[in-house]
């Protein structure tokens, strides 16, 4: 692994933070409020060093994980596994749940990225796009109304293949929408945010063999 894998996986690390009783029960509780976006709780036993290091077990849920506004702070590497990339996560929000899909932390305005929107124009669709752009080449949108919810986690899988088609379902179901543009974009982090309002994720900390 050369220095910059190395560098890769310190940031993982160095953005989780242990919880406080205060933030536990604020987790526990009915409303999302709009405080800044942070990492709440890391289930370090769940996610150890030797499932994430090998990828030979499945890491749990281990980061929980709050967004306020459209802010892609957090950033967690993920690696192609059998030739694709899987990532499980579960979320809580009234709508507008987003997730950035990189080659690298912090993309920058002309670099290439696959964003997903999760219950966009008022919890009514679902979007996946090349960077942020809704030319219909470079998009793709499919009805999806109460995608996400304000009170109960809803769990989703997403899967990116070695020749780019993304594919996003719910839990135990086949893809609801999936996209593909004629130019692969490499992926090696993902991170979460929400646009105009906050969202509670629980993500595994690295993606899912």
């Amino acid at each position: 692994m050369d220095w910059r894998a190395n560098v890769m996986w310190i940031y993982a690390i160095g953005v989780v933070l242990i919880i406080t009783n205060a933030e536990a029960s604020e987790i526990s509780g009915d409303k999302l409020d709009n405080s800044s976006s942070r990492v709440l709780m890391t289930d370090e036993a769940a996610c150890s060093s030797s499932c994430c290091g090998t990828m030979r077990r499945r890491c749990q849920m281990g980061n929980v994980v709050r967004t306020a506004g459209y802010d892609y702070r957090h950033f967690f590497p993920i690696k192609e596994i059998n030739g694709e990339i899987k990532v499980k996560f579960k979320v809580r929000a009234d709508r507008d749940a987003h997730m950035l899909f990189s080659d690298k932390i912090f993309p920058q305005p002309g670099d290439t990225y696959y964003e997903i929107n999760l219950g966009g124009r008022g919890n009514t669709v679902t979007v996946i796009r090349r960077n942020k752009d809704f030319a219909v080449e470079r998009s793709v949108e499919e009805p999806t109304p109460n995608v996400v919810h304000p009170w109960d986690y809803r769990e989703f899988w997403v899967t990116i293949s070695h020749y780019g088609a993304v594919r996003l379902g719910r839990k135990g179901e086949n893809a609801f929408i999936q996209f593909k543009y004629r130019y692969v974009v490499p992926i090696n982090y993902y991170s979460v945010s929400a646009w105009e309002t906050s969202a509670l994720w629980k993500l595994p900390l690295f993606s899912y063999e």
